[in-house]
């Protein structure tokens, strides 16, 4: 059911909503409140006919005349004229009022409606800002349309206005093509759910449109309409003699005092002004109480100084990362030395247990040599006697008759043990009867 009449209205909206559904096909609320107000149906159509979706008057003064200051005539005159309606409100202290109406015979007579009961002239018609809404929808079909062509055929959808977005031609950087995304306007408070391009149906989705900047002097919340100041370079924030000359001064916004343009997408004061215009679409409200929301909140945009400061943590967080990965490393590397010290080891050890039964080995030989150099000695070996002192020679007699028989055997190895044994014992033998020196010099 349409909001009002307007002049792209002409009936029904076109498919009907009995469900009343609440959402947009995203996920998103438009149950949109206007101050408070629910914008969309409180019950289905068929449980409440006669009530539909919000629909927004303002009433003004005519030429050179004002609204009575007593509040009680504005609620008699329209009681009169159409019984009780949804709400009303004074809007720019009490210079207009927003009436909020909800049936359609009570919109009809308002739009009449040319005096109040003292006889103070007034006008009543749809808001211009409140009682509209907008939606982006991306339909791949009639891509060729023109925005008016569309505009009138989707008028019986309540929609007023079609705006295509355009891009720049891949082939031709100066020219611009359109795209299968558009922006609608719709006539009324809440926008459908889905909208019908002929048969083909199209999911509506939130439109969030730009802040509002003035290109005179770049500063937010008005237009170049109604701007005072003097105009100023977006880039250096200064006044030029030739505009058409480039700017090479240092950027400056004359916003947040930031070395960067004052169109700049990482302006601070921007991004703020971007928060604010979606809280006032997602919940349907003034800029002035999104604003109020806004702050509420208490999300202020960055600063240069904040931006700066975020840089330095992250370096300092990254910086002990880094001293953290350096210092696991180390220790890593200490193990692995570690672990190849412990293989080694075993390996060494019997090496050295090699070598060392290696050097005994060598010992036991060399101590083996030394005994038998021992053994043969000049004491011990068989020149002794040739290299000693000749004995005086005795008597054949007394010799054999006292000396000892030596055996064959023992004399052809002199170096034996019984050799050497038998010679001490004939050495020293009792019952030998030479001469003392004789005796001498055998021990010799």
């Amino acid at each position: 059911m349409a909001s009002g009449p307007s002049q792209a209205y002409g009936g029904d909206p076109f498919p009907p909503d009995p469900s009343g559904k609440k959402t947009w096909s995203n996920g998103n609320a438009i149950s949109n409140t206007v101050d408070g107000s629910f914008a969309g149906r409180r019950q289905p159509e068929w449980m409440d006919p006669i009530n539909g979706e919000l629909s927004i008057l303002v009433m003004k003064p005519t030429t050179n005349s004002t609204l009575p200051d007593d509040p009680f005539i504005i609620r008699m005159s329209i009681e009169d004229a159409v019984g009780a309606i949804e709400d009303a409100r004074p809007e720019a202290r009490g210079a207009r009022y927003v009436l909020k109406v909800r049936q359609k015979r009570q919109i009809e007579k308002l739009l009449k409606l040319r005096k109040l009961v003292d006889d103070t002239a007034i006008t009543i018609e749809f808001h211009e800002t409140l009682n509209i809404r907008k939606c982006t929808v991306t339909c791949h079909s009639g891509k060729h349309l023109s925005d008016s062509v569309l505009t009138s055929r989707l008028g019986s959808q309540r929609v007023i206005d079609v705006r295509r977005f355009t891009r720049r031609d891949p082939k031709d950087k100066k020219k611009f093509v359109p795209t299968n995304t558009m922006v609608l306007t719709f006539q009324g408070t809440t926008v459908p759910e889905y909208i019908y391009f002929g048969y083909e149906k199209v999911a509506t989705r939130p439109y969030y449109p730009s802040p509002l900047q003035c290109s005179k002097c770049h500063r937010f919340r008005h237009t170049r309409k109604y701007c005072t100041e003097a105009a100023l370079c977006a880039d250096c924030s200064s006044e030029h003699v030739d505009e058409s000359t480039p700017c090479s001064a240092d950027p400056l916004c004359i916003n947040c005092s930031g070395p960067h343009s004052s169109r700049s997408r990482d302006c601070p004061v921007k991004i703020s002004e971007t928060k604010i215009v979606k809280i006032k679409v997602d919940q349907d409200v003034t800029y002035t109480e999104a604003r109020k929301i806004h702050e509420s909140r208490k999300e202020p945009g960055p600063t240069m100084s904040s931006t700066v400061n975020d840089l330095q943590k992250k370096l300092e967080e990254k910086d002990q990362e880094i001293a953290k990965l350096r210092t696991l490393l180390q220790n890593l590397i200490r193990e692995v030395a570690d672990l190849k010290k412990q293989n080694q080891k075993p390996a060494s050890t019997a090496k050295e247990t090699e070598d060392g039964q290696k050097m005994d080995t060598t010992e036991e030989q060399k101590n083996s040599k030394r005994q038998r150099s021992k053994d043969i000695s000049p004491n011990n070996s068989r020149d002794h006697g040739r290299n000693s002192p000749p004995m005086k020679k005795s008597s054949g007699k007394n010799r054999n008759a006292h000396s000892p028989t030596i055996p064959t055997k023992e004399r052809s190895d002199p170096t034996s043990e019984d050799s050497i044994h038998s010679a001490s014992s004939f050495c020293i033998s009792p019952t030998y009867s030479g001469s003392e020196s004789e005796f001498k010099e055998l021990n010799l």
